[in-house]
């Protein structure tokens, strides 16, 4: 089920007429998804901080904002002009987190993500 929220996530980005990653986030917002923002920035990796999203389960041991995810994995391909991306939701509220965090970076064959979030975090 992850993956098909993921993939619809992705859908609504590429159908968001948006064209930066600000404007990405105030969409989602706009369409009554949860309130994105944009933690940190560097040159394809991006941090995002989310809440009130659409998939809270409380007390989950996983992350659980698979939608927001595949939105924002969609977001960072877009911008960066169809790139492929890598994504991850490193901190949940259904896990007690104040917020959720989203790493996305846009994917370079010789580099995995869990290097890259690394640094980021």
């Amino acid at each position: 089920a992850h993956q098909i929220l993921q993939q619809v996530g992705r859908k609504i980005a590429a159908e968001t007429e948006a064209k930066d990653l600000d404007a990405f986030a105030k969409a989602y917002a706009d369409m009554g998804l949860g309130m994105i923002r944009i933690e940190k920035r560097e040159e394809g990796r991006f941090s995002f901080l989310g809440h009130d999203l659409l998939e809270p389960r409380p007390g989950s041991r996983v992350a659980a904002c698979y939608f927001t995810l595949g939105y924002l994995t969609g977001a960072v391909s877009r911008v960066s002009r169809g790139e492929p991306t890598l994504g991850t939701e490193i901190e949940c509220q259904s896990r007690g987190s104040h917020e959720c965090r989203f790493i996305v970076q846009v994917k370079k064959p010789e580099e995995g993500l869990a290097r890259r979030v690394k640094e980021l975090v």
